[in-house]
């Protein structure tokens, strides 16, 4: 089929509000996205809002072009807007004289996803907008969230007016998007090259280094250090489990890092932001990931984990459903609140051997189901079936 292989003509342009340097777990996506789609022989275009003082214009070392659009941001920074400068204008004329064959939008709550959705049907593109959440975006303030929920509610009918093919990164982003009155033509499943991350593990030993021994279990929170991530959940479990051999390092950043440096809990540090060769190595030495989140399209640290052969202790957010089928690949929580936590480690405390068959289970799961490879030709499969609707 042509979505495997295409003429080196063929070009992609994908819209993301975020983009790398900026991490996240939609920003991943999109480069591995548009890196995997080079390598199979396509031109890949990304246009995103440049909120790390970036570079506007690039070719990365994978031959991906990134239009990186100058911007403010709104919503304590959750939310970046386009600003229309004369740089902005410059980069829109040079994207305006890029030959297009297929249009990808990750996400739809953004102006920018708007944008994206408009370039394409100027040039009789029917675009892929992917979702990826599960869940109204919350920034834990009632007024604020009312007002995105608005902006995402309206944004959305206005998308939707336009026709694009809406797909999910999980079954949980599928069903998310009927909130909206959106059916879903199937998942474009988040996904890893897992023999890649886990051999780029660096050689650091967080156990030497914190002092946890090894008959300890050794737990870690991925993620940035928000509410929604179940950070306080995750530190009132830890408060009950003071006393047992279980330790929790958060690697990540944001709000709450304050939070978890001063809780006074002597099994639990904060490691802060870590570079990818340093995730990859405290993963592989974790006994157990832990994500009790209120909301995920499909979280990167849970393919990440899986990639190490590493199970995970998560909430029934997008994604689980399909990495975690049943309990012999993971345990899922009954809910996010301390105790369901506690009780789920307790339980790992007592059976360290099932930890480790259930994370050698989730590892070939992973490696067979969730490549970057399989998730690409479904990608230009759904842009091409999109074209001749």
């Amino acid at each position: 089929m042509s979505a495997k292989r295409s003429d080196a003509d063929q070009t992609i342009v994908f819209f993301s509000a975020n983009y790398p340097p900026h991490t996240g777990g939609v920003e991943t996506y999109t480069c591995n996205l548009a890196r995997t789609c080079v390598a199979m022989g396509y031109r890949a275009v990304v246009v995103c809002l440049n909120n790390c003082s970036a570079a506007p214009y690039e070719i990365d070392e994978c031959g991906v072009e990134v239009f990186r659009l100058p911007c403010h941001s709104a919503f304590k920074s959750r939310y970046p807007l386009a600003n229309k400068t004369n740089e902005y204008r410059s980069l829109i004329e040079k994207l305006e004289r890029v030959s297009v064959d297929y249009v990808i939008v990750n996400t739809r709550f953004y102006p920018l996803s708007l944008f994206g959705v408009r370039f394409a049907r100027k040039r009789s593109i029917t675009p892929i907008v992917i979702e990826h959440g599960s869940a109204h975006l919350t920034l834990n303030n009632p007024i604020l969230d009312t007002a995105l929920a608005g902006v995402e509610h309206a944004l959305s009918a206005i998308i939707k007016r336009s026709e694009p093919r809406f797909y999910a990164v999980s079954e949980a982003g599928s069903a998310w998007l009927r909130h909206f009155g959106i059916e879903s033509s199937g998942e474009l499943h988040n996904a890893i090259d897992a023999s890649s991350f886990e051999s780029m593990r660096s050689s650091r030993d967080y156990r030497h280094e914190e002092g946890i021994g090894e008959s300890e279990l050794l737990l870690v929170s991925v993620g940035r250090l928000v509410p929604e991530k179940g950070v306080p959940a995750l530190l009132g479990a830890m408060d009950a489990l003071q006393d047992e051999p279980i330790w929790c390092l958060f690697a990540g950043d944001g709000p709450l890092r304050a939070s978890v440096e001063q809780c006074g809990l002597p099994h639990v540090r904060a490691l802060g932001n870590l570079n990818k060769q340093d995730v990859a190595a405290l993963l592989c030495q974790a006994n157990a990931l832990c994500l009790p989140s209120r909301s995920e399209g499909f979280a990167t640290s849970l393919l990440e984990a899986a990639a190490c052969g590493t199970p995970s202790i998560v909430t029934r957010v997008g994604g689980v459903a399909e990495l975690i089928p049943n309990e012999t690949f993971g345990t899922v929580l009954e809910n996010a609140d301390a105790t369901s936590i506690e009780r789920a480690l307790r339980t790992a405390i007592e059976n360290n051997s099932e930890l480790v068959s259930q994370g050698r289970r989730v590892r070939q799961r992973v490696s067979d189901l969730f490549n970057w490879q399989q998730t690409a030709e479904d990608a230009l499969r759904a842009c091409e079936d999109a074209q001749r609707s």
